[in-house]
């Protein structure tokens, strides 16, 4: 089980018996972190990892268990001057959910604080930071995806890397300067209270930096530099795909004798329901949202297309209308021996590209896609890269077990010495 050091707990000294929440965003010179805490409670700092520990996952019913005279802590809430952390103490009693704990450091004749069960876990016995499970690596990108790295693209792109490659923290940021905090994965909302970050108040990024194990950042790097080929190609697409809408928007004329600016689209047969809508409700959104009047004429016959026409006061509203509402359907071939692969994050991407469905067709060797124009563009961008990675992770699966193999034959040459 790979535990994940993003969440961290930090005490203020080495005598301390609080320890507080906070988040690992960088290793400075291999002996010391730097740490953020949630809604920039504290400013950011950097702490010697003698005082930081990994923040476990609560075991559920874990404090039902406990029994008085047992070392336990005490969960103390986030105020204006602190964040919220666990204070160590030892179970006086425990009845009908609710505890009595007396907290070190305390005065002798301090009267035992009460808490509910569910505010009280086992005491921690977690040890501080192994340096050696901190490896760093500033992997620098190409100038043109600098851009990219402040992007929401980004972020989720560094968030998968991070959980696929078992890292600590991945974010974008300078190898001098450290992570940004909002362009790292973990930190997808931006801090309430302003805390400093590199991106605000420093360079640009222009790398991403890989916390964790030797392992987990030889993992990340290889699959971030994988990402990256195939960002340039999308990055390029995007910038075709700009200059040729704008193109098409300036070739929009006004038709002589229409009501007013207007376009017409045909829409498949087996469309037209689902472009109306439940009842009409997609064609009576986008009137509301874009001022603007649809007309649908059915097609001559049951199987003949519809033709939708949707006329408004201005060209910007008539097209972006038709975004909103013209509905497509795409075959996308998937291949040979990716279908599970695929079908694991379809949910997720259709979800991302706002698709309006993704299912598998009855040969089970392509997915019928729907939405609009540009969603399905996307779907298609995030399942291009999504199989990309498939012989990747190929690899990384028979690197693993090939590793697996060499403990194993060890484990047997120490038996044959009589070391184990």
């Amino acid at each position: 089980q790979h535990v994940l050091l993003e969440r961290v707990e930090v005490r203020k000294n080495l005598e301390a018996t609080t320890w507080y929440e906070a988040r690992l965003c960088d290793v400075v010179l291999g002996t010391r972190v730097r740490l953020s805490f949630d809604n920039g409670v504290w400013p950011d700092r950097e702490v010697p990892l003698n005082t930081v520990r990994r923040r476990l996952p609560l075991k559920p019913n874990a404090a039902l268990e406990l029994r008085p005279g047992d070392t336990v802590e005490v969960f103390v809430a986030a105020s204006d001057h602190n964040p919220c952390g666990w204070a160590l103490g030892r179970l006086v009693t425990l009845t009908n959910g609710v505890a009595s704990v007396t907290l070190e450091g305390r005065p002798a004749d301090a009267p035992p604080v009460v808490v509910r069960v569910n505010m009280m876990r086992p005491a921690s016995y977690e040890q501080a930071l192994d340096p050696y499970l901190l490896a760093r690596r500033a992997v620098k990108v190409d100038v043109e995806l600098h851009g990219w790295l402040t992007s929401t693209d980004s972020l989720g792109c560094l968030q998968q890397i991070r959980d696929v490659a078992h890292l600590a923290v991945a974010g974008a940021g300078t190898d001098g300067g450290g992570i940004c905090l909002e362009l790292s994965a973990g930190f997808g909302v931006q801090q309430e209270r302003g805390a400093p970050s590199t991106w605000a108040n420093g360079p640009q990024p222009d790398s991403v930096i890989l916390i964790g194990s030797d392992a987990a950042v030889r993992r990340g790097e290889m699959l971030l530099r994988i990402h990256t080929m195939h960002q340039m190609d999308i990055e390029a697409f995007h910038k075709r795909r700009t200059r040729k809408l704008q193109l098409l928007e300036e070739l929009q004329k006004k038709t002589p004798g229409s009501d007013g600016p207007h376009v017409a689209f045909e829409v498949d047969a087996g469309l037209v329901g689902r472009t109306c809508g439940r009842g009409g409700e997609r064609v009576a959104r986008v009137e509301a949202d874009c001022g603007v009047e649809v007309r649908i004429l059915d097609g001559c016959s049951r199987d003949a297309p519809a033709t939708v026409t949707i006329v408004g006061p201005d060209e910007e509203k008539v097209q972006r209308a038709r975004a909103e509402l013209e509905l497509i359907s795409r075959s996308y071939p998937v291949g040979e021996g990716l279908a599970s692969w695929v079908d694991q994050e379809l949910p997720e991407i259709t979800k991302q590209a706002d698709l309006l469905s993704a299912a598998w067709a009855t040969n089970g060797g392509s997915l019928d896609l729907c939405g609009t124009k540009p969603c399905i563009e996307d779907a298609i961008l995030l399942l291009d890269n999504h199989r990309e990675y498939f012989p990747v992770f190929q690899e990384m699966r028979k690197q693993v077990h090939e590793i697996q193999r060499s403990f194993e034959a060890l484990d047997t040459a120490e038996e044959e010495a009589g070391l184990a």
